[in-house]
């Protein structure tokens, strides 16, 4: 499984083209493992929004992906909230079809990023990021929220299946911390 983004018309092969607006989309594809052929290919774009998917994570019949997005957009027949100046995001997609099956929008007044996701034996998922200001988590999640102590700082959420937030901290000091 391959993540990224894509603001131009990239050519997968022969068939397999993404034909982009003017607008960052995030893009995942399949490819068969012993014979690098595509299986699937989807753009998660929208002509009013960005989506950049960044991060994935496969384990046993689940995959799951984190980025960023502006907007709010739909996917997964959700409305993810619309924040600051780029919110974070956490979907699960179907490994057979590359379809949404369920996201997650974490949005808070600024910025917010996913940049490293992992799937946990137990079944929840991990996402580790970064974000400005304050950033709340909503209803449903013990209505809870954390503070960057400078400009911005890391922070790390475990994600029940379906995106529930079970847990979530923030890690800061007076210097900007970029998780890598």
């Amino acid at each position: 499984f391959v993540v990224g983004f894509t603001d131009r018309t990239p050519r997968f092969d022969a068939t397999h083209v993404i034909a982009t607006t003017d607008k960052v989309q995030g893009v995942a594809a399949r490819y068969r493992l012993a014979t690098g052929e595509l299986v699937w290919l989807r753009d998660y774009g929208a002509a009013a929004y960005g989506e950049e998917l960044v991060a994935v994570a496969a384990r046993g019949a689940r995959l799951v992906a984190g980025g960023t997005y502006d907007g709010a957009p739909v996917l997964g027949g959700a409305t993810l909230p619309a924040g600051g100046l780029g919110d974070a995001m956490v979907v699960e997609l179907d490994p057979a079809t590359g379809d949404v099956m369920w996201a997650r929008g974490i949005a808070g007044p600024l910025y917010q990023q996913i940049r490293q996701i992992e799937l946990t034996p137990a079944g929840d998922i991990a996402a580790i990021g970064r974000f400005a200001g304050e950033l709340p988590f909503g209803p449903g999640d013990a209505a809870r929220s954390i503070k960057a102590v400078e400009l911005e700082d890391a922070f790390i959420v475990d994600l029940e299946a379906g995106g529930r937030v079970r847990r979530v901290r923030s890690f800061g000091t007076r210097f900007p911390e970029k998780p890598r």
